[in-house]
């Protein structure tokens, strides 16, 4: 029998939106930022994801999106190999939480900036 093994990165990386591309200078997240707090920055997972039913195929995704004042994603945009692991990777960023404050106060991500979230999908041996 087939087990599931779902990888799930610490790391993301910030795109910055078209929106906030036009408006900023050097100041501006890039591809290469992680965040911008002091390290006590989180993100909580409100389920994992789930591999869809009917595939016996690995897939990687990145999920692409932008966070709400409460830290919540939205305007998700799943990116994976294989097309049906899409949905399975919206539902599950859906469910996501970012702090967007560290304990100090610093600010952890920036709003109106895409954050990517990468995840990969991979059936185990028997």
């Amino acid at each position: 029998m087939r087990s599931l093994a779902i990888v799930l990165f610490t790391a993301w990386v910030l795109v910055p939106s078209a929106m906030a591309e036009k408006a900023c200078d050097s100041e501006c997240a890039t591809e290469s930022s992680v965040f911008t707090g002091t390290g006590d920055c989180k993100v909580t997972f409100g389920a994992t994801p789930e591999y869809p039913y009917d595939s016996r195929k690995d897939a990687e995704c990145k999920i692409s999106f932008l966070l709400d004042t409460a830290g919540v994603p939205f305007d998700v945009q799943p990116n994976c190999s294989e097309p049906e692991f899409n949905r399975s990777a919206e539902r599950f960023a859906a469910r996501m939480k970012y702090d967007l404050e560290d304990s100090r106060g610093n600010i952890c991500f920036q709003q109106g900036v895409r954050q990517v979230y990468p995840i990969e999908y991979l059936l185990a041996g028997d």
